[in-house]
Order: C-alpha cells, then structure tokens, then sequence
C-alpha cells in the first residue's frame, strides 16, 4: 500500500487525497457532457459537481460518526471533528442527491433528469476514489486464498491475504456506467438511468459488503452491516419509484 504518495520538507500528499480529487473531475467530464447534451448551463453544471464533492465528503464523514456512538464521549468529539478519518459513503449520497434536487429546482430542470446525470456523476466518482481507499490500505476485504488477494497487516486479521474490495467495487461501477450510459439515449422516461442506479449500484454494494472485513464500519444485527441495511431500503425506494414512472409513462402515451 502507498498511503502516502510523497513527502517534502514536513509536507505530505496522501495519496487517497489525490484520488479523491481526480473522482471529482472524473464525474465533472460526465457532468458537462450531458448538461451540452440537455441544454444546461455547462459552467454552472460544473459548480454542482464540485459543491456536491464537498457535501458529500463531509456527510459520509458525519454518518460514520453516527455508527462510531461506542466510543468514549470525548474520543467521538476528536473523531467527528477529524474530516477524512471514517466515511460511510451513502452519507455522501444522500446530501449530494439532496442538493442536486434543490439545484434542480432553482433551475427548473426537471427532477428526475437530474438524478439521471447525477447517476453517471456517481458512477465515476466513487469508483475513482476506492482507488486511493485501496492504495490508503482501508475497506479491506476478509481473508482469501485467491491469487489476486493482496497482504495487509490489520487489526482484524493481523496478517494476511484479503479480498481487494476497493478494485471489487471500482471493477463494479465502472462497468455499470459503462452499460447506463450506452443506454441513456434509449431511456423511455427521465429518471430511468437513475432508477437503475438506485437498484444495481446498492445490490452490487449490498453482496460485496460480505467479503468486507474491517469491522469498524458498523453493523445494524448480526451480519448486517450499516451499508447493507441502507442498500436494502435504497433498493427497495429504486423499485417503487420504476414502477411509478413506467406507469406513468405509459399512462401518457394512451
């Protein structure tokens, strides 16, 4: 693992840092080809993306604080006030989703093509930053005899060969962005591209989170895991709202 990616004179650049920006320009290019595409304001589009960056790495920050309540009172106050250390990212999303519905409506696009383009946004951007979680050394997976398991040494596991979850995930939403956005011009209602988001990108989540490893990220019962319940209810909201559009689209074609 490289977690810091150099060192000079006190100063150091850590290298989950440098992909954490790159995953906001990564969703920015997204971003401005489909606002030209849709007739938006591409500079202002470009805006959002950074505006939502910021939200979202402060919110996945605070709702790790929130499944951290087991610490001492006064080590709760450090962590929480320590930004960057600890993330639950559907913290992120929700904010980010949150602002971009308020943008929306200040600039009368309409809601659900919103959450289309912010679908691709988050498609690149989180798949870009589990580059630097892999390179961090952190969201590591549970023990493989795989030969693509990488060594670490963690407080779980001590050392051993453990699933890459990071590349997993990359691996994942990549691909997925890849087919959303081969089909965007074939969607047959706005927010098509986003429902399939809220369905296939929380399931991918959903299974992955069972070779997750590090324990700290919290758990509701038993097995399930803090990402696992919300990605159950994202799903389950993905649906419904399907079910709704398809409907009402097909209701406006009679």
């Amino acid at each position: 693992m490289y977690p810091i990616l150099f060192r000079f004179d006190g100063f150091q650049l850590r290298t989950y840092t440098v992909f954490a920006v790159l995953a906001m320009f990564s969703s920015m290019v997204a971003v401005r080809s489909e606002a030209r595409r849709l007739g938006w304001n591409v500079r202002s589009a470009s805006w959002l993306t950074v505006q939502c960056a910021a939200l979202g790495f402060l919110f996945c920050h605070i709702l790790y604080a929130f499944t951290r309540l087991d610490l001492p009172w006064d080590a709760w106050w450090r962590m929480l006030f320590h930004i960057g250390y600890g993330n639950v990212w559907f913290g992120g999303f929700f904010a980010s989703w949150a602002w971009c519905r308020f943008y929306a409506k200040r600039h009368n696009i309409p809601g659900f093509q919103m959450d289309d383009v912010a679908a691709f946004a988050v498609l690149l951007a989180n798949p870009t930053g589990r580059i630097g979680c892999f390179f961090n050394g952190c969201c590591f997976g549970t023990p493989t005899n795989l030969p693509w398991g990488v060594e670490l040494l963690t407080k779980d596991f001590g050392l051993a060969r453990l699933h890459p979850v990071p590349l997993y995930e990359m691996f994942y939403q990549y691909t997925l962005f890849a087919i959303l956005w081969n089909m965007r011009k074939k969607n047959t209602y706005n927010g098509q591209t986003g429902v399939r988001y809220l369905i296939f990108m929380p399931l991918g989540r959903f299974l992955l989170e069972f070779v997750r490893g590090d324990s700290i990220r919290g758990f509701v019962y038993g097995w399930m895991s803090t990402s696992q319940f919300i990605a159950l209810g994202i799903i389950a909201i993905g649906i419904s709202i399907h079910l709704y559009l398809k409907r009402a689209a097909n209701h406006s074609l009679r």
